[in-house]
């Protein structure tokens, strides 16, 4: 059995489908993101558009970066980043809304390694096989707790909270929102 992991939640998956706001029942991806997607791998193509700047014009040519002292033997806790291509790409806008491939990749790899969580071990035999949680890449803590009143709270939703919270959340997120 694995640690956190109950027998009876594997029984009951959330149908997040009725539980998305209103608002995010109505995003769709950009159309720039359909083009650039569709334009972008063709050889030799100069994007006329805006918001993405030619990969020459980066000033970085690999990244490096690391853990300090997980704590957990075989644990492979650096990210290194050297293609000439996928360097560019980490500098350049993302349009993938889980974030840059590579470090979501990484970091869900770091995750399920230094956790185990069920929901991201791949390995688990059914039924602690994985139940379609993800990693995703955001701009920090605030941006995403935003993201998430966003698609999980309609205005006027009532939200439980402990006296002493994240006042923050409540001054620039709840509030606004009713």
């Amino acid at each position: 059995m694995v640690v956190g992991y109950s027998a009876q939640a594997s029984s009951s998956v959330v149908d997040w489908e009725q539980r998305w706001s209103r608002e995010a029942r109505r995003k769709q991806l950009p159309s720039l993101h359909g083009i650039v997607s569709k334009f972008s791998v063709i050889p030799g193509m100069i994007g006329m558009h805006g918001g993405l700047p030619p990969s020459d014009s980066f000033p970085f040519t690999s990244f490096n970066g690391g853990l300090t002292d997980v704590g957990v033997p075989d644990v492979d806790d650096m990210l290194e980043i050297c293609d000439p291509k996928t360097v560019a790409a980490a500098q350049q806008y993302n349009m993938q809304p889980k974030g840059h491939a590579p470090l979501v990749s990484w970091a869900r790899d770091m995750v399920t390694s230094l956790h185990k969580p069920a929901t991201l071990n791949p390995t688990l035999p059914p039924p602690a096989a994985p139940i379609g949680m993800e990693i995703v890449i955001t701009q920090g803590s605030s941006a995403a707790l935003d993201s998430l009143c966003r698609m999980l709270l309609n205005p006027g939703d009532a939200v439980l909270l402990e006296e002493y919270t994240y006042a923050h959340v409540v001054e620039a997120d709840l509030l606004p929102m009713g």
